[in-house]
């Protein structure tokens, strides 16, 4: 599914990872190892990647394969060095020749970003293998994913999951738990009802009800799609109007009416950050786009 686009992905791909660290649970800082004084050269950015290394390293290989450009070996074989054993990406392991334990924070969306782009790039065949054999291991009853393996599970991580294995060939909905659910069931469960507008929940609340969220929504259209980061036209699903969902696809088409509906007011998502008021949100609205 991947080809190349290469305006919307530069666009949409490098603007997605100033989202990534909203959803690393407070827990990981504790157990994540703090980053070396010299961060290593293959590796794309500055900024600490003790959240986000991996999953910033993933989109820029991935958007650079998107646009015809060959990636530094260098920067290639540091995502493929940062595979843990069973397959799973921690964000960063500052000493990659040390063995993953219990306390390395390993979790689906590194590991999800990390397969998209290596199955795009082609010849990690074992690598991209043991990283899916590990997210089928990670599949929550529900037939969803959480941020970490056994967290509940939330719309963009079970999302990157289906776009990971989009990549791979998988279709998601041949990927069941072992209470017979798939991506697609926990999806649509995410969803909103037509009458509260259509869009996706990033996760229930403790009360059980649903409240839209504008990044999930754009998360959950791709997922509901079974599109991966790389979008093509014959993904679409238009609609304008909301519909009782009859599947994950239907509930995508909900989500991208609800996304154009907000979009059509200001031009851009705004951000739900504590403190932010009326500030426009670059990478959710760069997420937005890609889902449209």
């Amino acid at each position: 599914m991947t080809v190349r686009r290469s305006a919307l992905a530069l666009t949409a791909l490098t603007a997605l990872t100033a989202a990534s660290a909203a959803f690393a649970p407070a827990a990981v800082a504790e157990d994540s190892p703090a980053p070396s004084a010299k961060l290593p050269s293959g590796l794309y950015g500055d900024s600490d990647p003790t959240y986000d290394g991996v999953y910033r390293q993933s989109l820029a290989l991935l958007a650079q394969h998107t646009a015809g450009v060959e990636p530094a070996a260098k920067a290639v074989d540091w995502l493929t060095g940062q595979q843990c054993a069973d397959g799973s990406f921690a964000p960063f392991r500052a000493d990659p020749s040390a063995d993953c334990d219990a306390k390395t924070p390993v979790d689906t969306n590194q590991t999800a970003t990390a397969v998209q782009a290596l199955a795009a790039l082609g010849g990690h065949d074992e690598v991209v293998g043991k990283a899916v054999d590990w997210l089928k291991s990670a599949q929550n009853d529900d037939g969803g994913w959480g941020y970490m393996p056994g967290g509940d599970t939330d719309t963009n991580s079970t999302s990157l999951v289906v776009g990971a294995l989009a990549a791979t060939g998988t279709k998601a909905d041949a990927v069941a738990s072992k209470k017979d659910k798939t991506p697609g069931d926990a999806l649509l469960g995410l969803s909103l009802k037509c009458a509260d507008g259509g869009a996706f929940a990033f996760q229930p609340e403790k009360t059980g009800d649903l409240t839209a969220n504008e990044d999930a929504t754009a998360a959950g259209v791709l997922g509901g799609l079974g599109s991966s980061l790389v979008v093509t036209k014959g993904d679409s699903a238009e609609r304008t109007a909301c519909e009782k969902p009859a599947d994950a696809r239907a509930a995508a088409a909900n989500g991208a009416a609800h996304l154009a509906g907000v979009l059509e007011k200001d031009g851009h998502l705004t951000s739900a950050m504590p403190g932010a008021e009326d500030q426009p949100d670059t990478g959710n609205t760069a997420d937005a786009v890609t889902a449209l």
